[in-house]
Formats: C-alpha cells, sequence, structure tokens
C-alpha cells in the first residue's frame, strides 16, 4: 500500500530534505493571508457596494485555491508551493529500486482535495472555537458589572456610532467594530482607539452574527 502511495520528490533527490518541506509549508501558509488581504483592499476602493463580499473571504480563498492548486497539479503534479522549491509527487511503484511513476489523475483529485480541503476545514474549526470562546466569555462577564465605557458602546460601533456593520472584534480590547471603520483606524494609528493598547491588522476577527 505504502509503495504505490504518492510522496514529494526533489528534482535532484529521490526525497525532499526536511528543509524543503518546511520552506514550501511557509510559503503555502501565506496565500490564504495575501489573498485577502488583496480582496480587502481591492473592496476598500467602493467599501458600500462591495463590502458584503469580505463575509466571504474563506470561500473565496477555498475557490480560488482549487484552481490554483488544479492547475498546478495537473501541469507540474504537484501544488503551488511545492512546485517554487522544485518539488512533485509521484507514485513510488517499487521502494526498493526507486521506481516511479506521475499521479494519475484520480491520485491528482485526491491531493487536490487534501491540500484545499484540510486547511479550510482547520480554519473553520479555529472561528467556532473562538465564536464558543466569545459566548462563554459574554455568559460570565454578564454576572459581573459592565464598565460604564463599555456600556456606552452596547450594539454600536465605538468609532462611527451606528449599528454594526460586518462585525469584527479586536482581539487585543475585546471591543466589536465595523470592518471598514476599525481596518482604517488599526492601518493609521495601530492601536485600539477605545482602549488605545497596540494592535495590528492580524489582530482582527470578523464575526459571522446574523
Amino acid at each position: 500500500m505504502a509503495e504505490k502511495g504518492a510522496h514529494l520528490t526533489g528534482t535532484a533527490y529521490i526525497r525532499p530534505s526536511i528543509f524543503e518541506i518546511i520552506a514550501q509549508e511557509s510559503l503555502a501558509s501565506t496565500l490564504e493571508p495575501a489573498f485577502k488581504k488583496i480582496l480587502s483592499f481591492l473592496v476598500s476602493f467602493n467599501f458600500e457596494k462591495y463590502g458584503h463580499i469580505l463575509q466571504w473571504t474563506d470561500e473565496g480563498y477555498l475557490i480560488f485555491n482549487i484552481f490554483l492548486q488544479r492547475y498546478y497539479l495537473k501541469r507540474y503534479f504537484a501544488s503551488f508551493s511545492e512546485t517554487f522549491y522544485g518539488l512533485k509527487r509521484v507514485t513510488i511503484i517499487d521502494s526498493k529500486t526507486g521506481l516511479q511513476k506521475k499521479l494519475s489523475h484520480k491520485q491528482q483529485i485526491l491531493s487536490l482535495i487534501i491540500i484545499v480541503t484540510f486547511p479550510y476545514l482547520k480554519n473553520k474549526l479555529v472561528q467556532l472555537s473562538l465564536k464558543y470562546k466569545l459566548q462563554n466569555i459574554d455568559s460570565t462577564s454578564r454576572k459581573a458589572k459592565v464598565p460604564n465605557v463599555a456600556q456606552q458602546y452596547k450594539g454600536i460601533c465605538p468609532l462611527c456610532r451606528k449599528p454594526h456593520h460586518i462585525h469584527t472584534v479586536l482581539m487585543v480590547s475585546g471591543y466589536i467594530f465595523c470592518y471598514q471603520c476599525i481596518l482604517s483606524e488599526i492601518r493609521i494609528k495601530k492601536k485600539c482607539p477605545v482602549t488605545h493598547y497596540p494592535a495590528k491588522e492580524d489582530d482582527l476577527i470578523r464575526l459571522y452574527i446574523e
């Protein structure tokens, strides 16, 4: 069974080095953040019209990643990041002699599912975990007295003073803002506008609230 599995191999070696594997994984991990930041930048030019797209960035990246990885698997028998470092996936026919052949169509599809689906599901599980933790925090915080500064922003964005549009929580302070409001603020001042704690774009998490 193992002898017919799909493996990574370098162009000069039968198996890739640990450094090549780490390097390609590191590159792969930058694709999603880069895609989302580019999408956010493009949407910011006409936020009122296209702002709703940001609620579906995970699904948008999933579709983009499917087409990207499918192209590279079909043409180079490797994922995008693996191709960048000269790696490719092959089928080992005989592990003793090193006899190998290219991935079959079925193996390409299986590789595509693994490359694309696992990161997407992992991301969704992280979001669900965060949502669950926030709900627990909310339920326990009700027992304690809520500070006046927090009460005055209940149900509204602390920046525009209007009902939230695309709920976004700033992790360093726990306050919820409109996505576009807090994004602009963080990019310019790099701190929470309420608590003045240092903050960056990576500290923003969108909440999917009906």
